[in-house]
């Protein structure tokens, strides 16, 4: 992924798309520039039923000390997943997920111009992911 997504309007049709069992995404709300940090709609296994959930951008490991570390873990690299420390723990649990989008933005290195990508027909997407569980020194549960 990028640093910005889209993300969809209506979930309805992912929903039927992907089997969801389970929808827990009440409080959704559709954007067109979603940044790190917030909440967006994922798709989890659990017990063998797919998940809906929200969950927020920027994996925060279960031993990180504070939310800060979500600001530089919001893009993961296939070659990484196992070896740098902030993935490694989900990736060998299997903390596997689908973030739904229906486009993100890429921006051009000499000028700053952002460019939408989106798929062709301008339907919703999935992007591979992987999530965790963090406790706030507060005791709060964020899911990333």
């Amino acid at each position: 992924m990028c640093g910005r997504a889209k993300l969809p309007d209506d979930v309805s049709e992912i929903k039927l798309d992907l089997k969801i069992d389970f929808d827990q995404i009440g409080d959704y709300q559709p954007r067109w520039n979603a940044a790190p940090t917030s909440k967006l709609p994922v798709v989890i296994s659990k017990s063998g039923r797919r998940i809906l959930t929200l969950m927020r951008w920027g994996l925060i490991p279960s031993w990180a000390k504070d939310v800060k570390i979500g600001y530089s873990t919001f893009n993961a690299r296939a070659e990484s997943l196992a070896t740098r420390a902030a993935f490694r723990g989900a990736w060998q649990a299997g903390r596997r997920c689908l973030v739904l989008a229906d486009g993100y933005y890429e921006w051009r290195q000499s000028d700053k111009q952002p460019f939408a990508i989106a798929l062709a027909n301008r339907g919703p997407m999935t992007l591979a992911g992987l999530w965790d569980d963090w406790r706030s020194p507060a005791g709060e549960p964020i899911k990333s």
